[in-house]
């Protein structure tokens, strides 16, 4: 599965470089969505184009069939055509993620899911986003859900930097304490 996610990061680098020449980040970003949501939503269909009984050519007609249908640019769908006579068609949903944070990070876009014991009032979101991008020098889209599990206070994932404000963390903080008392 490594490969496969290195394989699939250096395909969404080469999108992305060739999209931020054109200064179209964006539109290729809801392209590859367009693109990987159809699929995900069709995974039989997904697996009959993946099939080795399909050879390239009859891939590529379909592919090309579907072009204008999704919408999509002619360098995106270039580069679809490109997975398929590169045998890579398979990490489609692999280089739409790795895109996406490829992207946000040319952008200065951190993403974040926040999780509460309780729904967070209008104002505190914005206050929290507001001092998240404070303290990582980006523009953060958050995601909020809530986890009763948590008790309260709040726990922030922005990529690998876990931030856990919570009840819970706490206690199991004062919990270490005693023991080493």
């Amino acid at each position: 599965m490594a490969v496969k996610t290195s394989t699939a990061r250096r395909y969404a680098r080469a999108l992305l470089l060739l999209a931020q020449e054109r200064n179209r980040i964006q539109e290729v970003k809801r392209e590859l969505e367009r693109l990987a949501r159809y699929f995900e939503g069709a995974p039989a269909l997904f697996a009959q184009l993946l099939s080795p009984g399909l050879g390239k050519q009859a891939r590529e007609k379909i592919l090309r069939s579907l072009i204008a249908p999704f919408g999509l640019s002619p360098d995106t769908g270039n580069f679809l055509l490109l997975l398929n006579d590169k045998s890579r068609l398979d990490h489609l949903q692999k280089i739409y993620e790795a895109y996406l944070v490829l992207s946000d990070e040319a952008s200065g876009i951190s993403r974040a899911r926040v999780s509460s014991a309780r729904p967070l009032a209008d104002d505190s979101r914005q206050r929290l986003v507001a001092a998240l991008s404070k303290r990582t020098g980006k523009s953060i889209l958050a995601e909020f859900a809530v986890d009763p599990g948590l008790l309260g206070g709040v726990k922030v994932q922005i990529g690998s930097l876990l931030l856990d404000g919570s009840v819970k963390a706490r206690l199991r903080m004062m919990e270490e304490k005693l023991k080493k008392i």
